[in-house]
């Protein structure tokens, strides 16, 4: 039985990145998985990175487009891969390119509530409350990050 062009596209791209060092995770769809989950999810260096792969002349379904910009919100790196423009190697330099910009924007001061900022203890410890506090982003000693309904504190 021969295999469906996206599969080998998405097997060329997990084995890229994962011969570059990334860790990849495969999703394959059944009825028992959440429609519209990415084709490959994975991690580089302590960064996630999801990926939904189209061959040529594909857009993503609605519900991908959500579930990516489900991820893009919690700072995942996304990528729509199509074959005709993205090779796996090209898709490897993204991603490491991606990571490289996120690692400068937290050495030289992003105003990401999750990064501390120069001087402060690169060390923090995060507490997850559920409770729903609306409760601001503080000063550097006790910052909190409110999103839908859960708190962080970083302390």
């Amino acid at each position: 039985m021969s295999r469906k062009p996206e599969s080998v596209y998405n097997d060329a791209i997990r084995e890229a990145l994962e011969s570059a060092g990334a860790k990849c995770l495969k999703l394959h769809g059944s009825p028992f998985m959440k429609e519209g989950n990415p084709d490959i999810i994975g991690a580089w260096y302590g960064f996630i990175f999801v990926i939904e792969t189209k061959l040529e002349g594909e857009e993503p379904k609605p519900k991908q487009s959500y579930e990516l910009r489900a991820w893009e919100r919690v700072d995942a790196i996304t990528l729509t891969a199509t074959r005709t423009v993205w090779q796996p190697y090209d898709v490897v330099e993204y991603i490491r390119t991606c990571i490289t910009d996120k690692i400068w924007w937290h050495r030289h001061g992003s105003d990401n509530p999750l990064f501390p900022q120069p001087g402060e203890d690169e060390h923090m410890c995060i507490k997850v409350n559920n409770e729903g506090s609306n409760s601001s982003v503080g000063t550097s000693e006790s910052r909190t990050v409110v999103s839908e309904g859960a708190s962080i504190s970083l302390n």
